[in-house]
């Protein structure tokens, strides 16, 4: 109805709505009041009080309030006894729903202080039975409620009833057709089918009670996921359609209620498809020969092999279950495990990889999904949240009725819509499907024609579940699992297609494995094999066309597999006809031609030449003409041709041209020749050429054959011989001048000396005449001397410690670089050391240099006795002169009345006549200087007067 409100009519939909759902609610909680009032009913204060014992064999058991939540702070405990002597209570709870904080308690006896069987805390269950162990003498239980003031449920409803102990024994033997092998094992081909029957055995039957066949109910679990239920059921018949080891098994429940302790099992395996990896080329030519065998090899033979089989697979639920529109009402399907090892438990959340369902559902708002593990753990993975915005939110595909017209209307309610794989696990990929439901939209074409355009869905994947799913922890992991799907409201529907729960394989203990041998493989073929060796066939097709070959494998369960293999055998182009074996004259030619040149073939030479029907040959051998067609079929053409009357045709050796004088080529041969032909056109027995090049001529004798020789005329290398360009040199250093001519050439300078090299050491013009194999040619260089820029840096010298030396080096135009990378035209040493200057000028560089030595000197101390400070530039400042490096300089001048004027302990500090920058007077002044001589190792003082004038 939620749905319809979306579109035109909104609030007169939304109205509606609003009062069908109340009409259901009030009708619903009607009929579970009444359902739970009739019969004799146990609550608290009516049928019991607490602490009271009920005895009896019928009746109803509820929460202090059947009609609605049960109380804040309860706390009260009841015990149920049989009511007839030879029987044990048996307490089945229909549903239970207890809030957090809240606790229902069971008891294996008639006490609290019984063994505890279960607990139940902020919960919600259903189908849970309940009976006294054998070891409970009494066989009586207790239960024990208590409550807070926090929150309050609807409680638990329960029925009550006696039942004999489950001490007699059901047992049975079972048959199979076909039969089981010697180890119990019943053998088939996959996709046949298998008849199950079973002999019963009930060894204590009538010590209490009467058990009988035709009172039992039989349960046959196939272990594909598939099993059927009767009363009397003692054969069924069917069919495994996957390949693989399953573990079928039957459960007996007698009219008591007891099952077989001891599991009823019967193992069946399938055979295992052969894997016949036979690759046969995809075509051969005819006349071509192929081998077709298996790729596999044992022991050196070629083979078919076969998967190993396994009995670990875990089951799938049989037949879709269908979501109807008649709610409220809940669907369930279940499924048995039973792959793991006895008492394996679910450790971590993360080893269970998903609860898995393919279904669809044309509204979100309708359904609560819950699963049920083997210990009655039950996790709510998607719950209803009334009046959600986004209730209509699909699930898949679905084929939704109420999109269209009248949502009374269930033509669609049956059209199975496209199911989507959801699943929910620890680490999902999606929040929970509610938090989902407004964030994805799409359009699709359902499978009734309809047209849904920007609906909200929920894309396929793994959901976040709405409950914790902590409580699946410790959980049995062989039992029974159940799937739970109720739909609260009505009109919309939809199907489960399937649904699984899937573990980590690191989990699940060795699985039994079997493998199923083959017993024979042979080939049976069609025309053109030529051979067999055991499994490997030669094929020679006679003609063109495609052939079957098929391979037959037996296997020991008795199962027949084959393949077939389809050689295609593609015809080959006709043969090129190159006619008879010739012959050919030395160098002479001749022409090869294909007499049934066809079109559309392809056509390759042994020359390499390709798609022409002749080529030119000028040797003798063997030619071939190969022909293929559009598929790679070829066909080919030898022809021999083989030499005849040899002679020889000699120009003689490359020669060379001198200048413009012309060479004659004159030809020799070995046999009388009837005509002459170059490479010019000319036909004459010479040739006169002035022309570099290749040159051949031809000579033909009387049998028509023809010689070729080959002359190479070239220009002398003299002619293009050189001196180097005209050149200079600095001044005192010379040039050397060398040559390379062409080996072999004689060289006369004007001088008339002979060398390839010579040293030139002043200016002038230089020539030479260059003779090679008797052509000549002269040449000439003219050759300049640069001068020098010559400067001079003085004789070696010593001066006092301290004291600096003024060196220069000057050329003029000429670029200067000092030892100590300076270049300046002058530079001042100011310690011992050889000192040397490059200067460059017209390409030329001249280097002097110049050894300075320092010593020791004393330090001849002159303090002048007068100075003038007044700033005319001459005698300003008090300048004592020192010609050693001085350490400890102390230079204290004193007036007349013994003050301190001017201190300082820098050498190069002078006194400019003032003091605290104020001029002093004209006078007298008085001054100490002590310094320490370094080089003399000794303190030098000094003392006296000084005028200062104005």
């Amino acid at each position: 109805m939620a749905e319809i409100c979306k579109r035109t009519y909104r609030i007169k939909c939304l109205l509606l709505s609003t009062m069908k759902n109340l009409l259901f609610v009030l009708f619903f909680f009607l009929l579970i009041f009444t359902n739970k009032l009739s019969g004799q009913s146990y609550f608290l204060d009516q049928g019991f009080t607490s602490g009271a014992t009920v005895t009896t064999c019928s009746g109803k058991f509820f929460d202090s309030d059947p009609g609605g939540n049960y109380n804040p702070n309860e706390n009260y405990t009841v015990t149920f006894c049989s009511g007839t002597s030879n029987k044990i209570i048996q307490v089945s709870f229909t549903s239970i729903s207890i809030a957090a904080g809240d606790t229902l308690f069971s008891y294996d006896g008639n006490s609290i202080d019984a063994t505890v069987i279960d607990t139940f805390t902020n919960s919600i269950q259903n189908s849970l039975s309940y009976t006294p162990s054998l070891s409970n003498t009494s066989g009586c239980i207790t239960f024990r409620f208590v409550s807070n003031g926090s929150e309050e449920r609807s409680g638990w409803e329960a029925v009550v009833r006696c039942i004999f102990p489950c001490k007699q024994m059901i047992s049975g033997n079972t048959f199979s057709l076909p039969a089981k092998d010697p180890a119990g094992y019943t053998n088939i081909c996959f996709g046949d089918s298998v008849s199950f029957s079973v002999e019963t055995k009930f060894a204590d039957n009538n010590i209490v009670y009467h058990q009988d066949d035709r009172t039992s109910i039989f349960h046959w679990v196939f272990g594909d996921g598939k099993d059927t239920t009767g009363t009397n059921l003692r054969s069924v018949k069917h069919s495994y359609t996957s390949a693989g080891g399953y573990y079928a098994r039957l459960t007996i429940t007698d009219s008591n209620g007891c099952t077989n302790n001891q599991p009823i099992r019967m193992p069946v395996r399938t055979s295992l498809k052969p894997v016949f990896n036979i690759l046969p080329p995809p075509y051969i030519c005819l006349l071509d020969t192929a081998i077709l065998k298996p790729a596999a090899l044992i022991n050196g033979q070629a083979t078919v092999t076969t998967s190993g089989g396994s009995f670990v697979t875990l089951p799938v639920s049989g037949d879709s279950v269908f979501l109807p529109d008649n709610p409220p009402q809940c669907f369930t399907s279940s499924i048995v495990i039973e792959q793991f090892a006895p008492n394996q438990t679910l450790q971590n959340l993360n080893d269970l990889q998903g609860i898995y369902m393919n279904m669809e559902h044309s509204y979100l708002g309708d359904i609560t999904i819950s699963i049920e593990a083997p210990n009655g753990a039950k996790v709510f993975l998607k719950t209803t949240v009334e009046g959600s915005a986004n209730d209509g939110t699909f699930l898949g595909e679905p084929v939704d009725e109420s999109l269209w017209g009248d949502p009374t209307d269930n033509n669609f309610a049956k059209v199975r819509g496209k199911g989507f794989e959801y699943f929910f696990n620890n680490a999902p990929q999606h929040a929970t499907m509610w938090d989902e439901a407004s964030k994805h939209s799409y359009s699709y074409t359902d499978n009734a024609g309809q047209i849904i355009t920007n609906h909200y869905y929920l894309p396929a994947g793994s959901y976040k579940s709405e409950e914790s799913m902590l409580s699946l922890i410790g959980t049995p992991l062989n039992g029974k699992w159940t799937i739970e799907i109720c739909d609260k409201q009505a009109i919309d529907n939809g199907f489960v297609f399937n649904w699984r729960v899937e573990f980590k394989k690191s989990i699940l203990p060795n699985a039994e494995t079997y493998t199923v041998p083959a017993v024979s493989q042979v080939w049976v073929g069609a025309p053109g094999l030529v051979s067999l060796y055991h499994t490997t066939a030669l094929i020679s097709p006679p003609t063109s066309g495609t052939f079957p070959y098929t391979y037959h494998v037996n296997d020991a369960f008795g199962c027949t597999y084959d393949t077939t293999i389809k050689l295609i055998v593609n015809p080959i182009p006709a043969k090129p006809n190159l006619g008879a074996d010739t012959n050919i004259c030395t160098g002479g030619s001749l022409i090869l031609t294909a007499a049934n040149f066809e079109t559309g073939n392809n056509y390759h030479w042994s020359t390499s030449q390709k798609g022409i029907s002749n080529i030119t040959i000028n040797q003798p051998g063997a030619y071939w003409l190969e022909a293929s067609n559009s598929k790679g079929c070829k066909n080919k053409d030898t022809v021999v041709v083989m030499r005849v009357d040899p002679f020889t045709v000699n120009l003689g050796s490359d020669t060379l041209l001198c200048g413009l004088r012309a060479n004659t080529l004159i030809p020799k041969a070995s046999t009388n020749i009837t005509g002459w032909k170059w490479s010019t056109g000319d036909t004459t027995s010479t040739y006169a050429t002035s022309t570099t090049g290749q040159y051949w001529v031809e000579g033909k004798d009387v049998k028509g054959c023809r010689v070729r020789d080959t002359i190479e005329v070239s220009n002398n290398p003299v002619t293009f011989f050189e001196l180097p360009n005209d050149t200079s040199f600095c001044e005192g250093s010379g040039y050397m001048l060398t040559l390379n001519p062409n080996p072999g050439t004689a060289i006369t300078w004007n001088d008339s000396t002979t060398s390839y090299s010579r040293l030139i050491s002043k200016s002038g013009t230089y020539s030479l005449t260059a003779d090679y194999k008797g052509c000549t040619h002269k040449t000439d260089v003219t050759v300049a001397v640069r001068p020098l820029p010559v400067f001079n840096l003085g004789r070696d010298t010593t001066i006092c410690n301290g004291f600096n030396l003024l060196l220069k080096a000057t050329y003029p135009g000429a670029s200067v670089r000092w030892s100590t990378g300076a270049r300046d035209s002058a530079y001042t040493a100011t310690q011992s050391g050889m000192y040397w200057a490059k200067a460059t000028a017209n390409e030329c560089v001249y280097s002097d240099s110049i050894t300075v030595t320092y010593k020791l000197c004393a330090c001849d101390i002159k303090m002048p006795n007068a100075f003038s400070p007044n700033g005319d530039g001459i005698n300003d400042v008090y300048r004592p002169t020192i010609k050693c490096f001085p350490r400890n300089y102390h230079l204290s001048i004193f007036n007349r009345d013994g003050q301190i004027v001017f201190n300082t302990k820098n050498y190069q500090h002078f006194w400019d006549g003032r003091f605290n920058g104020a001029d002093l007077p004209v006078a007298t002044y008085y001054y100490t200087l002590t310094l320490f001589n370094q080089d003399l190792m000794e303190n030098e003082k000094k003392s006296g007067s000084i005028t200062l004038l104005r």
